[in-house]
């Protein structure tokens, strides 16, 4: 005895047969007709362009004055941004800052000397408020209106410096005995609530005296590590920001640093005898900002997939802030 089909009733039927095979058809055309027309869309790696406000703005609780610099996007004819050779700088922007408190601090224009002319040749058009000296810890909110490209906002939290022990202490001279295992001084950062990186830099502090002037002050950054160039130069690699909270600086490298110190001038009596480490913590969007921005390292290519942080609602750039510790110690 035949059983009875769990299809459905309409399988059997030439009819409905023909309507599935002619949707499969209809279907399978419209596909390819999608694909073809596809096909002719000329591609545009750029994209639409829309113009944009473009804000920097570092809160530094070490400083008097707080400085902004705003810009307009521009948008080249090819694919190479360096293309463009005229600075799309802001002259009648409006800045305002706010605490937690609702205190506002408006900022003001000023000019100043640009020290790199190779690309842009004109003054740097900037704004400064010297009422607002951010505090650790603070939040602060910023409003700025650009002409016919509307407001944009933005909030930033400052954070609290990194902590720094070179060698174990805040005290012991840098090239006193040490227990490190690395024949390196070891700066060790602790603390740097709200940071989410730092840029820790040494520095050899000296004197160059000679007879009849007034001893002249200098300071000459030591790197942690150097490298050889093609042609055999010396190619010193310096600290950038990171997220390790330490960073190792050869001795043998100190000293070669301070050797070349103590002979730069064969004219005069130079002296070295202290050393300064300054930290700067950053804050998250200062680090991602930077970390984006500066994160593919091949100098001779133009990325078109290269990714783009801000966090200027409406705009481009980054409001940051950071927050510093220094110390300075006798070399022996």
């Amino acid at each position: 005895m035949q059983g009875k089909s769990n299809r459905p009733k309409w399988w059997g039927s030439p009819s409905m047969q023909d309507l599935i095979v002619h949707s499969s058809a209809l279907i399978t055309v419209v596909l390819l007709l999608l694909l073809w027309a596809g096909c002719d869309v000329p591609f545009d790696p750029k994209g639409e362009y829309t113009e944009k406000p473009v804000i920097y703005l570092i809160l530094d609780p070490t400083k008097t004055s707080q400085f902004a610099r705003v810009y307009r996007t521009y948008n080249v004819k090819g694919l190479d941004p360096l293309q463009n050779t005229e600075d799309t700088q802001v002259r009648n922007a409006s800045i305002t800052v706010f605490d937690s408190t609702g205190r506002a601090f408006a900022f003001r224009d000023t000019i100043v000397k640009r020290d790199e002319t190779t690309r842009y040749a004109s003054d740097v058009f900037a704004y400064y408020t010297d009422r607002l000296i951010p505090s650790q810890g603070g939040r602060y909110s910023v409003e700025v209106i650009v002409p016919n490209l509307g407001p944009v906002t933005s909030t930033v939290t400052v954070p609290q410096p990194y902590q720094i022990v070179v060698n174990g202490s805040r005290a012991r001279a840098v090239l006193a005995d040490s227990l490190n295992p690395c024949n390196c001084i070891e700066v060790s950062l602790f603390g740097g609530q709200g940071a989410k990186g730092h840029l820790t830099r040494f520095f050899i502090n000296y004197l160059v005296i000679k007879p009849g002037q007034p001893p002249l002050k200098f300071r000459k950054e030591v790197p942690v590590a150097i490298r050889r160039g093609s042609d055999g130069s010396a190619i010193y690699d310096y600290p950038k920001p990171d997220r390790i909270p330490y960073v190792e600086y050869p001795k043998e490298l100190f000293n070669a640093i301070l050797s070349d110190v103590l002979t730069s001038d064969p004219s005069a009596e130079v002296k070295a005898e202290t050393v300064t480490f300054i930290s700067h913590a950053l804050e998250p969007n200062l680090y991602n900002y930077y970390l984006r921005a500066h994160g593919f390292g091949d100098p001779f290519s133009i990325r078109l997939d290269l990714p783009d942080y801000t966090n200027i609602k409406n705009g481009l750039g980054v409001f940051g802030a950071l927050a510093v510790d220094s110390l300075t110690l006798k070399i022996r």
